[in-house]
């Protein structure tokens, strides 16, 4: 019967945490008062023993010290406007389109790794976006792609820090930084390769003229299609008389500063 009840409290927390619901206008059941009900109402039924909080605690205390540091941290960044910054650093650096795209991808990667992965997306996917957005007005199907690479390049987690439950399952199970980065870090290397080449392709197809042609597949079709364009365009005028010629204007992909 314990065990019934400790797993629909459980159940009902992770529900609570999930949905957050709302009671009232002005209150809202926030994820620390839903654990800390379930804590509670366990510990009344006798299923959550003193001694099983102070384990607890004993156990892991430094990663919450760790998780309530790097909080801080990131609140102390975003006041102090360090992701913009570094934004700006990016958007005068990168002349093209693919340099901008790997810079920004670099920064989800390095301040996922500074903070966490959380806290990178959270605050640099509203800043990347508007940068996109100033880069590129008025064309959302170039924005898609850099908000993706903000959240594909923070989603790995190289390193303990740069996903709070990593660390305290690490710490739990006593396993040291070291070995966790020589399992974790060629899975990441690995996930930051193709989650690039993925929205490097969905992101040279949007700066494409032609990628709303059918079959189209990017920057080589487009290429390919540029050229047909200029033969057709010469054909037409040599053998057009000279009151006829009119000026003909084709562009190609790089024209749109890929």
């Amino acid at each position: 019967m314990s065990e019934v009840v400790a797993y629909s409290t459980a159940a009902v927390t992770l529900g609570l945490v999930a949905a957050r619901p709302r009671i009232g206008v002005a209150f809202r059941i926030t994820p620390a008062m839903a654990a800390l009900a379930g804590v509670s109402f366990m510990s009344a039924a006798g299923i959550v023993r003193a001694e099983h909080l102070a384990a607890a605690v004993a156990n892991l205390w430094s990663p919450f010290v760790a998780i309530a540091s790097i909080m801080v941290m990131t609140e102390v960044a975003r006041r102090a406007g360090v992701l913009e910054w570094w934004a700006s650093l990016i958007e005068t650096r990168a002349p093209s389109t693919s340099r901008l795209f790997l810079l920004v991808f670099a920064l989800g990667v390095v301040s996922a790794a500074a903070f966490n992965n959380d806290a990178a997306i959270l605050l640099l996917t509203p800043v990347v976006v508007s940068l996109a957005e100033r880069r590129y007005p008025g064309r959302p199907e170039m924005v898609l792609p850099f908000a993706f690479a903000v959240l594909m390049s923070a989603g790995v987690a190289a390193l303990p820090v740069s996903n709070p439950m990593n660390m305290v399952v690490a710490t739990f199970l006593g396993i040291p930084l070291g070995e966790y980065i020589l399992h974790m870090l060629p899975l990441a290397v690995t996930g930051w390769f193709i989650a690039f080449l993925v929205l490097k392709q969905i992101l040279d197809r949007a700066s494409c003229p032609w990628a709303r042609w059918p079959g189209c597949c990017g920057l080589r079709c487009c290429g390919a299609r540029a050229l047909r364009s200029a033969s057709r365009a010469s054909s037409r005028w040599e053998h057009s008389s000279p009151r006829r010629q009119l000026p003909y204007r084709w562009r190609s992909c790089r024209s749109i500063d890929p």
